[in-house]
């Protein structure tokens, strides 16, 4: 893949690209499960978009976006197994040929780090590899919004 601008890339390759930067180090399920954060913000369509390219995109929510991050400028050799696996990952969840293995997650962090603040605020759904993924809170039974 030639560096361009994000925009430019289609829906599946911005998505696979992300995926890519976010957990190349990762294994297969942990990178499905990084591309489920993805689709499940646009699915949730609150503040993060309704889009692949605005979750992606939105400011300060995936670091390999981040301007000062240094992820940021790297870009995929084409035959890349890894990459080949973010490409496969990406068409299989916009056809929906494969399942969340995140049950619902809209974020994650890689172990290598302290939990993040906002973990406490959130429901551990799993971990895959090194990347344990979180949702909103299950309302208890009988609570009204």
């Amino acid at each position: 893949m030639i560096e361009q601008a994000y925009r430019e890339l289609s829906t599946r390759d911005l998505l696979a690209l992300c995926i890519w930067r976010e957990s190349d180090n990762q294994t297969y399920d942990a990178m499905t499960g990084v591309g489920y954060v993805i689709d499940n913000r646009v699915k949730d369509s609150g503040w993060w978009g309704d889009s692949i390219q605005a979750v992606v995109l939105h400011p300060w929510q995936f670091s390999s976006f981040n301007h000062n991050d240094p992820d940021s400028r790297r870009w995929p050799q084409d035959e890349e197994p890894k990459w080949l696996d973010a490409c496969k990952i990406a068409d299989d969840i916009l056809s929906g040929a494969s399942t969340d293995p995140t049950y619902g997650a809209t974020s994650y962090y890689d172990v290598s780090i302290q939990p993040p603040v906002w973990t406490e605020s959130m429901e551990f759904t799993v971990q895959l590899d090194k990347i344990r993924f979180y949702r909103k809170p299950e309302k208890p039974l009988g609570i009204s919004a």
